[in-house]
């Protein structure tokens, strides 16, 4: 009388005969031994990655994340292990298309198109949290602003930027006039700035995180699939969907715009950049014909390098790395004195946004 009894299993008690190369010490591996047909290999548990002794495993100081599809999953940046799709097993997820990370507390932070909605977790897939899901018609970008704890994002349909805190409370509107279109949202967290891309101008545009003094830095951008920023030498990278399609760069201003010569690639193949990052001398982009992740010099395109092959539609690219999260600006500590929002702005100064009311102003026309 045992009530829903789906299976059942007979097991002797007394040692297992047989044996495999992972019995003896763990095949020599420092996490997981996994016995194959005809060898073994070593892996690692999330958040570590296989050393090239194929043996050991470490915490890395950098490594390559990627979204695509339903998924969101990691890459060594030092080499490549073989071991395909590192998948996050993240919980709930539909179809991502941006995502953006805070170094500093380990945690990702991601849009879901399909879902509608902004969610976060730590970067080994826990304690996913819904933090934004009310009054989103078409979200697709997200940016953290990791000095100031804030999170920004886009909602392509309603024609808008907002602002809210990490957690996503303190919610705000600051751009829903003279926008079209939005994509590509990055900010510039050391020096007060967000850009965005605007497909309908083909622009890319600027502005203070408080959403004033809005300029259009690059026009005749070549209608951008993706855009990232150096913050060291204040240089932004876009890659361009028009053909020939390639990437292009300019100072945070819009000067000196150039496009990026990059050798070799194969040539029967169309390249298609999609997803873009930088990371040191490099820059990364995802070829969205190819499914190859490749590497090149950012300034002279040299030393081209596929990374990874095959994998796909890579929507985002991003490294994670602590050196890519640092600076300071009025914001920092203790909030900038703020009750809700504080938003550094370029001239080194704040400005407080604590106000927890709307006022709405009803006009009758006659």
């Amino acid at each position: 009388q045992f009530p829903d009894l789906m299976g059942i299993k007979v097991t002797k008690l007394h040692d297992i005969k047989g044996t495999n190369p992972c019995m003896n010490k763990n095949g020599g591996c420092a996490h997981l031994c996994l016995n194959r047909p005809n060898d073994f290999v070593c892996r690692c548990q999330i958040d570590f990655e296989l050393a090239k002794d194929r043996k050991s495993c470490n915490a890395p100081a950098a490594f390559l994340m990627f979204a695509k599809d339903k998924t969101i999953g990691r890459l060594s940046i030092d080499y490549n292990d073989e071991q395909g799709d590192h998948i996050i097993p993240f919980k709930d997820i539909r179809e991502v298309i941006h995502f953006d990370v805070d170094v500093i507390d380990r945690r990702i932070y991601w849009v879901d198109k399909a879902m509608k909605c902004i969610s976060r977790a730590y970067t080994n897939g826990s304690d996913v949290q819904k933090i934004v899901d009310l009054g989103l018609m078409s979200p697709e970008a997200v940016a953290v602003d990791y000095i100031g704890h804030n999170i920004f994002w886009f909602d392509s349909d309603a024609k808008k930027i907002e602002v809210a805190k990490l957690d996503g409370t303190s919610r705000r509107i600051l751009i829903w006039r003279g926008i079209e279109e939005p994509k590509n949202l990055i900010v510039e967290a050391r020096k007060g700035y967000i850009y965005w891309t605007e497909r309908p101008t083909d622009t890319i545009k600027r502005a203070a995180m408080d959403g004033t003094d809005i300029q259009v830095i690059i026009f005749n951008a070549n209608y951008p699939t993706s855009l990232t920023i150096d913050a060291d030498a204040r240089r932004i990278y876009w890659s361009t969907s028009i053909e020939p399609t390639g990437i292009e760069s300019a100072d945070w201003d819009g000067k000196r715009r150039l496009k990026l010569k990059l050798d070799g690639g194969d040539a029967e193949i169309s390249f298609m950049p999609r997803a873009l990052t930088l990371h040191q001398d490099f820059i990364y982009f995802a070829d969205w014909n190819s499914g190859d992740i490749e590497r090149a010099n950012k300034i002279t395109g040299n030393n081209r390098t596929i990374m990874y092959k095959n994998l796909g539609n890579v929507a985002n690219l991003l490294v994670f790395h602590s050196s890519k999260q640092t600076g300071t600006t009025p914001c920092r500590l203790n909030n900038g004195g703020c009750s809700h929002l504080c938003l550094a702005l370029p001239v080194n100064k704040k400005k407080v946004r604590q106000d927890n009311f709307i006022i709405t102003y009803f006009f009758i026309i006659y």
